[in-house]
């Protein structure tokens, strides 16, 4: 399998060896190809004849859904050291190298730092055109990471170096993180849930006193971190973090924001108002965590899915015709002349492989992560 970056271009198939036939034009000098199964590669035309060159390409043992990103030189993707011996990346440059090889076919890219690094979790948001409910916020034109990849939904940073020893037996250290940081690219600062309509959850996530699954304490919305159940017997607060024995699922509230269920099938969200601090932001936004000393409830209420849509608009585009499936990869950065620490590969195929499960179970069997 081969494409096209620039120029004309004969392709040989052969397990390991790419023959081409190039021919440079005024203002094209590079050829970029990609094989099932290996690493891209590029290479350099130079003069205006019809050249004939061979490329080698890697074979990737990693399988779909994993690459690995190499400077070329050092510090050329990344910051020289700091004094806690951590590194920044240059994500721009990072990228423009990775769309230079690759084609713009992912809806979600997972950054992997196999070194010391200065990133933790976090997801930027690059084409939010069908983004929430209503028209959402459109991709801005300025937005670098769009110029290069006008497909690419969100950028996700994943600290799996954190802690990391190759002497351990590995985990699944961040497996619900992955799939919270993709969440993101939908979920965030809807303005539904409380009786003043200028109100919007802190970080773009539901407030702690929401009940997402109408007293269901056997699952949990990956974008809430806490969850108050309150009834005549008992009241309850599920600390997501603590994960109990809680499955990650969501809500349908969540679900029909993600474009994956129609609204005449979304339960209604339950909140639960409380007094408020004066002064306080941040408690006043989010509400009180399971850590709240006398959360003081004042009534429980119900908001329908009309309620949303009559605040904030339908979703667009709607059920019928939103994306349901999503093409995904893991990228690793590489230092130059620095090794990849042994087994590191093995937890991030882990992550890899799991991804998939857990997703399609997150929601409903609605939608498939693919690479």
């Amino acid at each position: 399998k081969s494409f096209i970056r620039n120029g004309h271009v004969h392709v040989r198939q052969d397990p390991i060896k790419t023959q081409i036939l190039g021919k440079k034009q005024a203002n094209q000098d590079t050829l970029t190809f990609n094989k099932d199964g290996y690493f891209p590669a590029k290479i350099v035309i130079s003069g205006q004849s019809e050249n004939v060159g061979t490329i080698m390409l890697e074979k990737n043992p990693y399988g779909p859904g994993i690459t690995i990103l190499e400077e070329d030189s050092a510090n050329e993707l990344t910051f020289p050291e700091d004094a806690k011996g951590e590194r920044f990346v240059k994500f721009i440059t990072m990228y423009t190298k990775f769309y230079s090889l690759y084609e713009d076919a992912y809806d979600f890219i997972i950054e992997i730092f196999p070194f010391a690094n200065s990133h933790d979790f976090s997801c930027v948001n690059v084409n939010v055109g069908a983004y929430g409910i209503g028209k959402g916020y459109p991709p801005s034109k300025n937005n670098p990471y769009y110029i290069l990849a006008k497909n690419l939904k969100s950028k996700i940073n994943i600290p799996l170096f954190i802690g990391f020893d190759s002497a351990k037996p590995l985990q699944f250290t961040f497996i619900d993180g992955i799939v919270h940081e993709i969440g993101h690219n939908w979920l965030c600062s809807v303005v539904v849930l409380y009786e003043d309509t200028t109100k919007k959850p802190y970080g773009g996530h539901w407030p702690n006193n929401s009940d997402l699954f109408s007293g269901d304490t056997s699952v949990f919305d990956p974008l809430a971190f806490n969850q108050w159940i309150l009834s005549e017997q008992d009241t309850i607060c599920i600390n997501v973090n603590k994960y109990w024995n809680n499955e990650l699922r969501f809500s349908d509230l969540s679900l029909y924001l993600m474009g994956l269920m129609p609204p005449d099938s979304v339960m209604p969200v339950t909140m639960h108002d409380f007094v408020p601090i004066p002064d306080n932001d941040l408690y006043n936004g989010n509400g009180p965590n399971c850590y709240a000393t006398e959360p003081r409830f004042i009534k429980s209420r119900q908001v329908p899915i009309e309620r949303i849509i009559r605040l904030n608009g339908e979703r667009i585009p709607d059920y019928s015709n939103s994306q349901k499936d999503f093409k995904v990869m893991f990228l690793v950065l590489k230092l130059k002349n620095e090794p990849i620490p042994d087994n590191f590969m093995d937890l991030v195929a882990l992550h890899r492989d799991s991804l998939p499960s857990l997703w399609n179970k997150a929601t409903g069997g609605r939608s498939q992560i693919l690479y």
